[in-house]
């Protein structure tokens, strides 16, 4: 595309439109590709400096479920996989196939973001970095639009539909929803996965190891629990699109009752394959 036609694409102060998203990972690109694909005038808004979100800053962690029975799905998501397969094997790879996980793809973070931004610009969507929301339009009871923080000071869109896709409810809670904090157990968050890669591995033998050594392996995990580490109550491996490097997922609390409690059985699902 020319600089003027990308340029028609940055939203001017105080536009209207018909769909606002806000929150630019998997759902909000989602979201916004199916309302410009279907004829809205839309815009998405990120606060960070790149859309994909999680997708895009935890290096290969699986997309999962676009794709159905390792075929397509239609709609969004045969956009996004078609997208990210034109750009040949080193965008992408199939990712693994068990109780969690299934008919997805690891990819490279670069290629994910521009395949986002070729698929926004082809569609003619609107588009913002570096705007997060941090008010909202209220028409009664009615979101008619956004405020973002921005280099140039407060910026105003409006709109007849808002997408709250921010994953902490941020519009919401602008708007004036009632909000819920931790669950509701003991009010505790869920905490941060620590998402990343490692280099110089042996990757298929790191994989196989891993299945095969799961006593030896959850043993060192308990271990570095018992120093004081804090760990996670699992961890997967996955195939990344470069030689010798392996994506390291991890999630849940390590020291969590309830978690060996009744989500034990989901555990063991999980670890089957991991």
């Amino acid at each position: 595309m020319r600089r003027s036609e990308l340029e028609a694409l940055i939203p001017d102060q105080g536009a209207t439109y018909d769909v606002i998203v806000a929150g630019g990972g998997p759902a909000g690109i989602g979201a916004a590709l199916a309302a410009a694909s279907n004829g809205a005038k839309t815009l998405l808004l990120e606060a960070r400096s790149a859309f994909g979100g999680v997708a895009a800053l935890a290096m290969w962690m699986p997309m999962n479920r676009l794709l159905l029975d390792g075929g397509q799905r239609g709609g969004v998501q045969d956009l996004i996989v078609d997208k990210i397969r034109s750009f040949g094997e080193d965008a992408s790879v199939t990712g693994r196939v068990d109780f969690i996980n299934g008919d997805g793809l690891d990819v490279h973070p670069d290629y994910l973001r521009l395949a986002i931004l070729e698929l926004l610009e082809e569609r003619g969507c609107h588009y913002r970095l570096y705007s997060p929301v941090t008010e909202v339009l209220l028409d009664g009871v009615m979101v008619r639009g956004v405020g973002v923080a921005a280099k140039e000071g407060r910026q105003i869109f409006h709109s007849q539909i808002v997408v709250d896709a921010t994953g902490d409810g941020d519009v919401a809670f602008l708007a004036g929803a009632e909000m819920v904090e931790g669950r509701e157990e003991d009010g505790r968050h869920m905490p941060v996965s620590l998402v990343f890669a490692l280099a110089n591995v042996d990757v298929e033998r790191a994989l196989a190891w891993k299945k095969t050594n799961r006593e030896a392996f959850e043993s060192a995990i308990k271990e570095a629990a018992d120093e004081g580490y804090a760990v996670a109550a699992w961890y997967s491996l996955d195939r990344t699109t470069i030689p010798g490097v392996v994506n390291v997922n991890n999630g849940a609390f390590g020291d969590d009752s309830l978690i060996r409690g009744k989500g034990q059985r989901y555990l063991r699902f999980w670890q089957a394959d991991c």
